[in-house]
């Protein structure tokens, strides 16, 4: 491959030449000697294999009639940020499978069950209990306990049917959930902990961001 180096941009020979004069040539780019007649130079590509999850910084320096290309990582704040950004949401997403493959099994409806404790169904059980709340305050501050008031809560096992709980089991089930949930969001925090202090292309792209149980 043959090119020139035009305002610090490599420009490749092209493979059709159009002279002045409107003359032709087809595979221009295999002629050696034209193309050296006509200033270009053979190029001495970079003799690392690109490594296709990093991004580079490419440069040429002419020496020895011939032009050599270097290579290095790209060190921009822009590009470090969109690769945290994306392996953040990596883990994010990571997180998200883990929990959708690791049910809780749980017995405080009286009968071992499994219960889905994806981010969703934690937000969709805070909120009912919330909605309890609300709808009981004013018998509460009546003087009625909690633990009485008639207000049904209505909850569902993986692949099951809803059903009523009481207020004691759903608080149950949502410390249960807490505790199953806790190390695996826990070590997603800290991987992005990690990601966002990093430095380096390098650096990012060799952190173990595997999810297990063991490394929780």
């Amino acid at each position: 491959m043959y090119g020139k180096i035009v305002n610090g941009v490599l420009k490749e020979a092209p493979q059709t030449y159009t002279f002045a004069n409107g003359f032709v040539v087809d595979n221009f780019w295999n002629d050696t000697a034209l193309l050296q007649e006509l200033g270009y130079k053979e190029i001495v590509r970079y003799d690392v294999p690109v490594d296709t999850r990093f991004k580079y910084i490419y440069s040429y320096e002419e020496r020895d009639g011939k032009i050599y290309e270097h290579r290095e990582l790209d060190k921009s704040e822009e590009v470090i940020s969109e690769l945290k950004n994306r392996m953040v949401k990596k883990t994010r997403d990571d997180l998200a499978i883990y929990l959708e493959e690791n049910p809780l099994v749980s017995s405080c409806k009286g009968v071992e069950e499994i219960y889905t404790v994806t981010l969703e169904k934690q937000e969709l059980l805070t909120s009912a209990i919330v909605d309890f709340l609300l709808e009981a305050l004013p018998l509460v501050s009546q003087g009625t306990s909690i633990d009485e008031i008639d207000i049904p809560i209505r909850w569902n096992a993986k692949g099951k049917t809803s059903e009523e709980w009481t207020y004691k089991e759903i608080c149950q089930l949502k410390k249960e959930m807490k505790e199953h949930v806790a190390p695996a969001v826990e070590y997603q925090r800290v991987l992005e902990e990690k990601i966002m202090k990093a430095e380096g292309q390098d650096v990012i792209h060799n952190m173990d961001l595997f999810y297990n149980r063991d490394k929780f």
